[in-house]
């Protein structure tokens, strides 16, 4: 078992860290860029589908044969989790600040975000939430992000086909969001179960609206290609 110590340390580096990748991609520019960078897309897409089938292996066993090992196992999918995602916004990171040429600023956008992070941190201590809700959505999202990696990969393939390009800028922010909330929930760890449920849940949901919204831009292109 992990140590209230060791949750705090996580979650606190992967939350700054998300919060300088976020920053940076409301640079000028950081948009247009990310917008022609496909393969980088399709690789963070494989990672976190990856992560996420993972988790809900982790998560179903642990659910049904509940005992050390799954308990274990769960641990160890939340650690490859935070060390991926560390790694992806890394990737990011360098890649706007050494190809693009952006920096850190501070746009409304990025604030309303950090504002609307911390306001859902208040109000996870006052909210319970549903194992059985948190099995549903993983399963759901696990599937989705199967099936948009696919597309992405598909896509990437007839990209000269295409004359209005997909916004895959929406997907590098929809995971540096996630990884700020993941972060949330290493820090949930230290201080209540309801909190930790409560951010689980909630990236479950995000994931799934983003993803939708995404694979229902990709799908008629593909489909007309």
């Amino acid at each position: 078992m992990l140590t209230s110590e060791v949750y705090l340390v996580e979650g606190l580096t992967l939350f700054v860290l998300s919060c300088l990748t976020m920053n940076t991609l409301f640079s000028e520019g950081a948009k247009d860029y990310l917008n022609s960078r496909y393969e980088l897309a399709y690789k963070i897409a494989y990672l976190t589908s990856f992560i996420f089938v993972l988790t809900w292996i982790s998560g179903t066993l642990y659910f049904f044969f509940s005992s050390t090992v799954t308990r274990y196992l769960m641990i160890l999918s939340s650690e490859i989790f935070w060390i991926v995602a560390l790694s992806i916004n890394l990737m990011i990171l360098r890649d706007l600040w050494v190809n693009a040429g952006a920096r850190f600023n501070y746009k409304m956008e990025y604030l309303n975000i950090i504002f609307y992070l911390a306001t859902l941190w208040l109000l996870s201590y006052h909210i319970s939430m549903s194992y059985m809700l948190l099995a549903i959505l993983s399963t759901v999202s696990s599937v989705i992000i199967l099936y948009f990696t696919a597309l992405l990969r598909k896509y990437i393939s007839l990209i000269g086909v295409f004359v209005i390009p997909v916004d895959v800028y929406k997907f590098f922010l929809s995971f540096v969001v996630v990884s700020a909330m993941f972060s949330l929930i290493l820090l949930a760890r230290t201080v209540g179960i309801h909190s930790y449920l409560f951010f689980v849940i909630l990236i479950y949901v995000f994931v799934i609206f983003v993803l939708l919204s995404l694979i229902k831009e990709l799908k008629p292109l593909i489909s007309k290609a």
